[in-house]
């Protein structure tokens, strides 16, 4: 066993024959027969050390593959050099395998919980010291790989939700659109993991027309961030359509349901404002209902126009799933996905979006879509854990 772990401590492409060996012992003989040993089986790159000062110097010029640590040694122990190393985090990874004449059950309990990955006992045994070097610099390099992966990958994801945020609306825009249709607009945008399914837009139309749409694709993560992606290009693609909701309802679902998989949808929302006529008009497709909401007067009203959602036939049907109204000054409107009407209230005995809640809404003194958003967010923050598994839109206008 221990000759065939030899040979594949040189042939491994992991690259055993240039591992680094860091050995720490205040005995020079013990250092050189540990050496001697390792380099029958390949290892070639070594570094001595006499004591944990000198093992720290060491450390700090090249991080090491591997150490092979003496217990006790004057000065600072082997115990309390691995106790301070594991508090460093660039090093606190480095296997380390204690070496001892001690034995017994609490010194070897010790070694683990340190955070050692193994216990040697001396005199050495040359092939269990082959065997568990070659154990522990394979897992080693490998776990550096995988940290090396893994910080490739958390870069490239933040790059993508920094990406996928520029899609956003920015502030610029929204406050453009409240000065050239005289609203005031907040929103929040919360993903549930570090991309998100969920996409929104503020779209100006004309001196007297804007829209905001709202879109939800099924799933979660990278791939039905992806589609937001696709859908944005889809959308600005066919601009001209943003003043004709249904028009622009019949294309965007006739792309999608040629390029989404069988089992895969989107629930989109999208109103039409009106600054001449005083109205607003919303198209809902297996989205929740808009919320009217009016401080001044004390009144509310949900705005139910669900529709089939996008992608899930070729040809959307005949009958329209929209709702017109008029606008009153002060009124409120707020759209939100699904994350929102689905969670419980913090005492799980009702939902967040219940009348019952709405109505402290109403009782907030001259109430903006800043400070809607703000106690709407706040009931969903204080909600169990579980109802952040999905991705959260919320936009409020004010008229």
């Amino acid at each position: 066993m221990v000759k065939q772990l030899e040979m594949s401590a040189r042939s491994s492409t992991l690259g055993i024959n240039k591992a680094s060996i860091l050995i720490v012992d205040d005995d020079n003989t013990n250092r050189q027969i540990i050496q001697t040993m390792l380099q029958s089986a390949g290892f070639c790159n070594f570094s001595h050390a006499d004591s944990a000062d000198s093992a720290f110097a060491v450390i700090e010029k090249q991080r090491p593959n591997l150490i092979l640590l003496d217990v006790i040694m004057p000065g600072i122990s082997g115990f309390d050099f691995c106790r301070q190393l594991k508090k460093i985090k660039t090093f606190k990874q480095i296997p380390i395998i204690f070496l001892s004449a001690l034995d017994g059950t609490d010194v070897r309990t010790k070694a683990f919980s340190l955070g050692g990955v193994d216990y040697i006992n001396k005199p050495f045994n040359r092939q269990e010291l082959i065997a568990r070097s070659i154990v522990h610099v394979t897992n080693g390099i490998m776990m550096q790989q995988l940290e090396l992966y893994n910080n490739n990958i958390r870069q490239e994801l933040a790059r993508a939700e920094h990406f996928q945020l520029s899609l956003l609306p920015n502030t610029k825009t929204i406050q453009r659109i409240e000065e050239k249709y005289e609203i005031s607009l907040a929103s929040a945008f919360i993903p549930s993991s570090k991309l998100a399914g969920d996409y929104w837009s503020a779209l100006p139309i004309d001196n007297n027309r804007f829209a905001v749409l709202l879109c939800d694709f099924s799933g979660h993560g990278v791939g039905a961030a992806l589609e937001t992606v696709r859908f944005h290009g889809m959308l600005y693609e066919m601009q001209e359509l943003w003043g004709e909701p249904e028009v622009l309802f019949s294309a965007l679902n006739k792309k999608l349901f040629e390029m989404l998989e069988p089992e895969s949808f989107a629930t989109y929302q999208y109103a039409l404002f009106d600054k001449a006529a005083n109205t607003i008009s919303i198209s809902g497709a297996g989205t929740p209902p808009a919320l009217k909401m009016n401080s001044k007067n004390k009144e509310f009203e949900w705005l139910e126009c669900n529709g089939t959602p996008l992608g899930v036939v070729s040809k959307r049907p005949d009958t329209s799933q929209s709702v017109t109204i008029k606008l009153k000054k002060g009124d409120a409107i707020s759209f939100y996905s699904d994350a929102l009407s689905d969670a419980p209230f913090k005492d799980s005995a009702s939902n967040i979006l219940s009348n019952a809640n709405i109505e402290k809404i109403m009782a907030i003194d001259k109430a903006t879509p800043e400070l809607i958003n703000k106690h709407i967010l706040g009931d969903y923050h204080a909600a169990p854990a579980i109802v952040h598994n999905d991705d959260l839109t919320l936009v409020t206008i004010q008229f």
